[in-house]
């Protein structure tokens, strides 16, 4: 008799394929959002989160906004302190230059913005930032450490997508921010 294929053992093999000449260790997690069905290649290993902890301060913001605590075309005037060097352009700007907080969320998801995301977490707080975290289920994501998993991020987006975590407009708002 035949013995039923696994679910995604094709993908699995030709990801785990594709990184095999890469140097540095992987991290993957696939879930198809309609069968349930997922995979995952050290799902659960903790990475260093790099821009991916920007996702849940995206949420965060809008989150806070729909609750009424921010409001998001709020005008902000970009100061000296608020410059950070690496990704996005905003450091590039002039002291006083304005910009809501929906626009820094923008470039935050379109261009990994440095300078975006250190308003919006000083603005939000780590601790609420963290609080959405644990509230997602987000057991091995710490916003303080930088860190994450690969299941994680794959809970993030399965509640962003399906669960109603923010309102719809909202949801594709982000969702066009991070596919854009």
């Amino acid at each position: 008799t035949a013995t039923p294929t696994p679910k995604f053992e094709k993908e699995k093999a030709a990801i785990l394929e594709m990184t095999k000449p890469l140097r540095g260790k992987y991290g993957v997690f696939f879930q198809d959002l309609q069968t349930k069905n997922s995979f995952e290649i050290a799902g659960k290993e903790i990475f260093t989160a790099a821009s991916l902890i920007k996702l849940p301060v995206i949420l965060t913001l809008y989150r806070e906004a729909e609750a009424g605590r921010i409001n998001l075309d709020e005008v902000y005037k970009l100061q000296a302190g608020d410059k950070s060097l690496g990704a996005g352009s905003l450091q590039y700007k002039p002291i006083g230059y304005e910009i809501t907080f929906r626009q820094m969320a923008e470039l935050m998801g379109q261009q990994s913005d440095n300078t975006a995301f250190n308003i919006i977490s000083r603005k939000l707080g780590k601790e609420k930032i963290q609080g959405l975290i644990d509230a997602l289920g987000m057991k091995s994501t710490s916003f303080a450490e930088n860190e994450t998993s690969p299941e994680d991020i794959g809970l993030l987006f399965r509640k962003l997508y399906n669960e109603g975590i923010v309102y719809e407009k909202n949801k594709e708002e982000i969702l066009s921010y991070l596919t854009d």
